[in-house]
């Protein structure tokens, strides 16, 4: 649906689809990485309303993340999250890589 030929050759994709590998040979210009992930949305388990989740990333409010990140530090001596671990993207936008390991 997103109107580009399908192709299994890494080097003539410009869209290339993934769950966790990363393609060996360096992505060229035109290229996009989008990796498909179970649950896309790092708050969901915060915050289950969409509406309060969308407002979250617009305004990049993750103080909700952090306190869940702190708690586990307090508590257990180490962030104990051991999929859906959320990394920040540019700087500016927090989002959940899984099933990627936190390793």
């Amino acid at each position: 649906t997103a109107g580009v030929a399908t192709t299994t050759a890494t080097a003539d994709a410009t869209v290339i689809q993934t769950r966790h590998r990363i393609p060996e040979a360096p992505l060229h210009t035109g290229q996009v990485l989008v990796y498909q992930v179970p649950i896309p949305e790092p708050l969901r388990f915060l915050e289950p309303r969409v509406t309060e989740t969308r407002r979250m990333h617009a305004l990049g409010e993750y103080g909700l993340m952090h306190v869940k990140l702190y708690e586990d530090i307090a508590r257990f001596g180490h962030i104990a999250t051991s999929y859906a671990y959320p990394v920040k993207v540019n700087a500016r936008y927090v989002m959940d890589p899984s099933p990627t390991p936190k390793f």
